[in-house]
């Protein structure tokens, strides 16, 4: 989980998809990705947790590379070693997907990620009610068809084991859900 928190504010920090800010929403109290964030904002990322509970608004000013350079040495050491170990060992991918030809397939591998998610698990899913399945299916199509929909796939030995599902307007990046495999 933690690999796959920092992969999605890689993605969020790329600089390259002419954003002015991420807003991360829902973020669970005590999920790894609200401990990196607490940890990015600590290493001089300017992050902030908005006015709603759980939700971080992330200025991009910077690559993901240009913002590791501002952390401590040891947390910069700490993130290479992990990355260099966990690429030894397994195959990890960061897909994004914007095509809308190729959105409702990984939709449907978001649906398949949630379904085995603690979400999923509890009956709170994406995926576990028809009515959600189709808001996010009518959502990614009809933003989609603009070139507003996105979704981050992160892929583990050739299987989606994490996702965000996204928009982007105006300059911003809006991510509507994220989840992962436990």
């Amino acid at each position: 989980r933690e690999q796959a928190s920092r992969l999605l504010l890689e993605h969020v920090q790329r600089g390259d998809q002419g954003w002015k800010a991420s807003r991360l929403i829902n973020i669970i109290p005590g999920d790894p990705l609200e401990q990196l964030l607490e940890e990015r904002i600590a290493d001089g990322l300017c992050a902030h947790f908005g006015a709603e509970v759980g939700s971080a608004t992330i200025p991009l000013q910077a690559s993901w590379h240009e913002s590791l350079k501002s952390f401590r040495r040891d947390r910069r050491q700490s993130i290479a070693n992990r990355t260099r170990r966990l690429e030894r060992t397994h195959s990890l991918e960061s897909l994004h997907v914007e095509a809308r030809a190729e959105l409702a397939p990984a939709l449907e591998e978001c649906f398949a990620v949630a379904s085995r998610s603690w979400q999923g698990g509890a009956g709170t899913s994406i995926a576990s009610a028809d009515e959600s399945r189709r808001f996010y299916r009518t959502v990614v199509e009809e933003f989609g068809r603009e070139g507003k929909a996105r979704i981050q796939l992160v892929r583990l030995q050739d299987q989606t084991v994490a996702f965000e599902v996204a928009l982007s307007y105006e300059g911003c990046h809006y991510a509507l859900k994220i989840g992962y495999d436990q």
